[in-house]
């Protein structure tokens, strides 16, 4: 038997100017609270679904803390730059929330991008690492020019 959701409370708040707009009343301070906020609550719930991938909050948490593990090991630290060419998948979020953790900035580039478009992004973000699904690279510029 299915259990009903039950949805957090919703307040009309202002922002973005004079818009009006629905947001749960209890949520997380910053965006680098949402994960360990439901790692508390529901460890073992569905974080993430791709295809037939699923990952619990919990294992999302131990992939995230390896990956900055990782990260970190390259030099990567608060207000550097992670630069990601990944597309639509579980690895994409896995980065983001690892970036976060450390307190650097993720900058996602798109996967179909040309080569001086890359040059040119990733020159005039002052990326420290770049993270890149494999068939991009054909289309980055010479190393070189690679964070």
């Amino acid at each position: 038997m299915w259990a009903t959701p039950v949805l957090p409370d919703i307040a009309l708040e202002h922002h973005y100017g004079d818009r009006v707009v629905p947001c749960f009343r209890e949520r997380p301070g910053n965006l680098n609270r949402l994960l360990p906020e439901a790692l508390a609550r529901v460890p073992d719930n569905d974080a993430l679904v791709h295809g037939d991938r699923r990952l619990s909050y919990r294992a999302l948490d131990e992939q995230v803390g390896r990956v900055a593990a990782g990260l970190a090991a390259c030099g990567v630290g608060a207000g550097d730059r992670v630069a990601l060419i990944l597309g639509n998948r579980i690895e994409f979020v896995v980065l983001v929330l690892a970036t976060w953790r450390l307190g650097a900035v993720a900058v996602p580039l798109n996967t179909r991008d040309s080569r001086s478009g890359y040059e040119h992004a990733l020159g005039d973000s002052g990326a420290l690492v770049l993270v890149h699904e494999p068939d991009v690279r054909e289309r980055l510029p010479d190393n070189r020019s690679l964070p």
